[in-house]
């Protein structure tokens, strides 16, 4: 590779790029006059931003019947006593004492305690429309107060009190102490206590806003009356409030200036980055592509690895101009807008820390490369512009959903974050610009790991793009629903294309969501036993068949359903049972980085209790491992995968046909156990050209997880291998069985000496990639490699 012609390629687009006035607008002129408008937009608005009054109607209110101190009302008016003269301004009140006719049905029905569900809907309609006809956000209602005989003591003379304790303690012995009578007799309280009913139409703001203010009087007012009651019984206030809570905020005051900023800046960062990086991609090589320009360049000096890097060190460029003018705009408007609004404001925070910067510009080196490997390998595909904006949407929907998680109150900086991609740069952002540096340091490592490993995996898609030539000089389609489905029908190959298998895994998986969906939830072992047939029969299995039935020549050859030989037929059950060890460590070590919820914790025991239902082991075999086995295989390693080798890439077939495998199994624990096993299961599929082995493997690995989950409720059924290979400990779930350290090693040995032999075994059957043939002028067919 040389420096000298990717320096030539990274001048001259850059020159390009620079001569191009959206470019120019994007990077230069959008960053430096957005955040100063949105800021000069915002203390304009901020002169009209104030509270508005609501208006409240209180019927039935009787200070002289209700006898309370204080009251509520004076004068027309909430007490002084219990609301802030500005709180008070809010407050447009109607006052009636009495309950007009119209609402009395209603107020009666509150009166009697009936929940909302006993009142008729055309009544709740009727009350709605008199409150929006008076223009009333919220209605205070003091039904007629009922006698209540109960709520006072029926006899409080000392001398009864005393009778009624002497009675209570005859049978006590005269040597032990009589603790009760020296109590003192019951004070003489008579309580009243009014019903306040609040009723509004709680679907508008201002019916909300009604309510908090109210409630806040009402709880004042609550206070009040619970103190003066006391005092004037001589009982101190104190005696209703046993404990005080005093709190203690032990954070710096940087910190919590920062709280805000270390979450909006690195989403700042990343978002225009993305942004800063596509559209310069586009015009760099779809661009190209509708200038005529690209084809001359492919016919110069420079390799096509060099024009790759000196295309993407320019995309890198801008992507990283983007976001850094993006950044320095918008701390610069958010200090100068903080020092322009009041403390005590709607801006209560800090300006944004200038150290901040430093951070996100560390991380915005591997930022933009990530960003701008995988636009340039999406805008390569691009026929031309127009084509290549429609792309940005797909990349916003991965990439919006990572960096959402980030921002999500109970997301934090540990180990299970710190691998996913985008959350966790994110999150390690967020703790270096709080000044957390511990935890920062801490997972430093696994974050910045999966960081490179994205950007160098997006690198070589990128260089693997650049050198298809069926990528880069992709003929223009037009789109005719007609003629697409008589192409599917009439040119069917032997295997189906990419794009029928990448279809065929998204049918899958829509169709298992919305079915699972609408199934009913299992009562019994019945119940599940059908619910897991239909789900893998009908929503997994039938889409790869019916597919392979309509758009392939052969579907036995589309499945891969071949007999490879005995010795073939053998790896995939023997490779299962060697490394079955290996995936149940796996399985664990998910299991603490990301803990199930309490919620599938119930499920899991309720699954238990249906097994405890099926009567044996082989029933349960048949449903979990053999079905699955079946069914799964025939779609994934199938139909799918067999379409994706098309991409003459063994591991990106083998990949994602795992990666739909694992997100086809719906909880995320399980799916990140099943993508790895999806990844054996295929190198198994694809090194021996059939389906029959991985089918064997899939089967013996899920067998096992049921029989050793069985024997360990079940030790009378348990077998004395099991014993020597198997530390059950307590038993009752699947997961609570842990292999033996010698015999795991051994077998895990073994199951990487396997998997080494296939890799250089050469079987005769040929490769299972079918090239795109035409037929000559004769009217035969390539030979197939």
């Amino acid at each position: 590779m040389s420096w000298t012609n990717i320096k030539l390629v990274f001048l001259r687009e850059l020159r390009d790029q620079l001569r191009d006035r959206r470019t120019l607008f994007t990077v230069l002129v959008l960053p430096i006059l957005l955040y100063p408008f949105i800021g000069m937009t915002f203390l304009q608005v901020s002169q009209f931003m104030r509270e508005h009054p609501t208006r409240i109607w209180i019927v039935g209110y009787d200070s002289a019947q209700l006898d309370v101190d204080p009251p509520l009302l004076v004068d027309g008016q909430i007490n002084g006593d219990l609301i802030d003269p500005a709180d008070a301004e809010l407050l447009e009140l109607r006052i009636d004492p009495d309950i007009p006719e119209e609402l009395q049905p209603y107020v009666d029905r509150m009166a009697r305690g009936e929940p909302d569900e006993a009142t008729d809907e055309a009544e709740h309609q009727k009350l709605l429309a008199i409150l929006a006809e008076q223009r009333i956000d919220l209605l205070i209602a003091f039904p007629a107060q009922q006698s209540d005989e109960s709520a006072r003591p029926s006899d409080t003379s000392p001398d009864a009190g005393d009778a009624s304790i002497l009675d209570s303690t005859s049978n006590e012995s005269a040597d032990e102490p009589d603790i009760e009578t020296n109590l003192p007799p019951p004070l003489d309280l008579e309580i009243k206590t009014p019903r306040v009913v609040m009723a509004g139409n709680l679907a508008r703001d201002s019916s909300r806003v009604a309510r908090q203010r109210v409630a806040g009087v009402l709880d004042q007012w609550r206070s009040l009356i619970i103190g003066r009651t006391l005092a004037r019984n001589r009982v101190p206030e104190e005696a209703t409030r046993p404990f005080v809570v005093e709190e203690r905020d032990l954070s710096q005051v940087s910190t919590r200036q920062a709280m805000l900023w270390s979450k909006i800046l690195p989403f700042v960062m990343l978002l225009w980055a993305l942004t800063g990086a596509f559209y310069p991609a586009i015009d760099s090589c779809a661009g190209e592509k509708e200038r005529g320009t690209l084809e001359t360049m492919l016919c110069g000096p420079a390799a096509r690895s060099e024009i790759v890097a000196g295309k993407l060190l320019t995309i890198i460029a801008f992507s990283g101009l983007t976001s850094l003018l993006n950044l320095l705009s918008m701390m610069l408007s958010g200090y100068l807008l903080i020092r322009a609004m009041p403390s005590d404001g709607l801006l209560a925070v800090g300006p944004p820390p200038l150290l901040a910067l430093f951070w996100l510009v560390l991380a915005l080196v591997p930022a933009a490369a990530l960003f701008g490997s995988l636009a340039l390998a999406i805008a390569v595909f691009a026929r031309s512009t127009k084509e290549g904006q429609y792309y940005l949407m797909p990349l916003l929907l991965v990439s919006l959903p990572l960096l959402m998680i980030a921002l999500l109150p109970a997301t934090e900086l540990e180990l299970g974050t710190a691998v996913i991609p985008l959350t966790g740069l994110m999150l390690l952002l967020r703790e270096l610009i709080e000044g957390d540096y511990a935890a920062a340091l801490t997972f430093a490592g696994p974050v910045l790991l999966v960081t490179f490993a994205a950007v160098y995996f997006a690198t070589r898609w990128a260089v693997a793009q650049f050198n298809n030539e069926s990528v880069i000089f992709r003929e223009s389609e037009q789109v005719d629903l007609g003629l697409w489905l008589r192409h599917l029908v009439r040119d069917r190959h032997d295997l189906p294309s990419v794009g029928e298998a990448l279809l065929c895994g998204a049918l899958i998986l829509m169709i298992r969501f919305f079915g699972s969906l609408m199934l009913p939830a299992p009562h019994s072992w019945s119940d599940f036993a059908s619910t897991t047939a239909i789900t893998l029969l009908a929503f997994i299995a039938t889409p790869a068949l019916l597919m392979a039935l309509v758009l392939t020549r052969r579907p036995s050859r589309a499945l891969l359903l071949r007999f490879p030989g005995f010795v073939p037929l053998l790896i995939g059950p023997v490779l299962a049972l060697c490394l079955h060890p290996a995936f149940n460590l796996l399985s664990k070590q998910v299991l603490k980085l990301y803990p199930i919820s309490p919620q599938f914790e119930e499920m899991s025991k309720m699954l238990e209790a249906l097994f405890d239902q099926a009567g044996g082991l082989l029933p349960i075999l048949l449903v979990i491992a053999a079905t699955p086995a079946i069914c799964e295989e025939l779609a994934f390693r199938g139909f799918v995968m067999s379409g994706l080798s098309q991409l003459k890439n063994k591991w990106a077939a083998i990949g994602i046909s795992a990666f739909l495998f694992g997100v086809a199994h719906g909880i995320l624990q399980q799916s990140i156990t099943a993508a790895f096993t999806g990844l054996v299961l295929g190198y198994v599929a694809y090194q021996t050209r059939s389906l029959f082995p991985a089918i064997g493997y899939h089967l013996v690995h899920n067998g096992l997880s049921v029989c050793y989950g069985y024997w360990a409720k079940h030790a009378d059924e348990r077998p004395e291998f099991a014993n020597w290979l198997i530390d059950f400990g307590q038993g009752g779930t699947t997961l609570e069985f842990t292999y033996q350290v010698i015999p795991s090693i051994a077998l895990v040995v073994a199951g990487v000496g396997l998997l080494t032999w296939m890799a250089w075994w050469n079987p005769s059957h040929q490769l299972i990639v079918e090239p795109a043939s035409e037929p000559d002028s004769a009217g035969n067919g390539t030979a197939e490699s």
